[in-house]
């Protein structure tokens, strides 16, 4: 609540998601970002609690996923984008496909590999990436519907400051495994029917 959020429980999320829903209201847009929020209430530093979940609760920032990669498809733990420590930075290199919304988000929550010598669960960081920049290029997807919701993300030695790791490094599986409890939940809400 003291950071722009309503306060409310589960229970009440879902009811409000219903009302949104009834009422016809254009919410799903913010999906990911709000799921972005509450991973970022969980695993994130206090500062990027503090500066980045009001901004993403009072929708001046939107944000995307980047998991899946074309050579990986579902099998998330498989990413073989990397980052590499640089001072206060990390460089990220590599490619992520099928990000909803990547062409307008302000920030990435991106799965990228930090040590490659262990099991392919272990070794994963998870970082808030900034996507407005130079660095990273989105192209769109086209669909058969003429949509494109989707897109591919080249990350070209792209820069994300260390203060933007979420959780610890090497603890980018289990910041995942939140986005997925979240992700289930939403998805299980009950569609409401629509009067006609």
């Amino acid at each position: 609540k003291e950071l722009g959020g309503g306060g409310r429980t589960a229970l009440e999320s879902i009811v409000l998601n219903e009302e949104m829903q009834l009422a016809r209201a254009p919410i799903d847009a913010m999906g990911v970002t709000v799921i972005t929020a509450a991973i970022l209430m969980e695993h994130g530093s206090d500062h990027l609690k503090e500066t980045v979940v009001p901004a993403l609760l009072n929708g001046e920032a939107l944000t995307s996923f980047g998991y899946t990669e074309p050579e990986s498809g579902s099998d998330v733990a498989a990413a073989a984008t990397k980052a590499v420590k640089d001072g206060d930075e990390w460089v990220i290199s590599g490619q992520k496909v099928w990000n909803s919304g990547a062409q307008k988000a302000d920030y990435g929550i991106l799965l990228a590999r930090t040590d490659f010598s262990g099991s392919k669960h272990q070794g994963i960081s998870c970082f808030l990436i900034p996507m407005k920049q130079a660095a990273i290029e989105v192209r769109p997807l086209h669909q058969m519907n003429g949509h494109s919701s989707f897109n591919e993300v080249f990350f070209n030695e792209a820069r994300v400051p260390h203060g933007n790791l979420i959780a610890s490094q090497g603890e980018g599986w289990r910041v995942a495994l939140t986005t997925l409890a979240h992700e289930r939940s939403a998805v299980a809400t009950p569609r409401p029917k629509f009067p006609s």
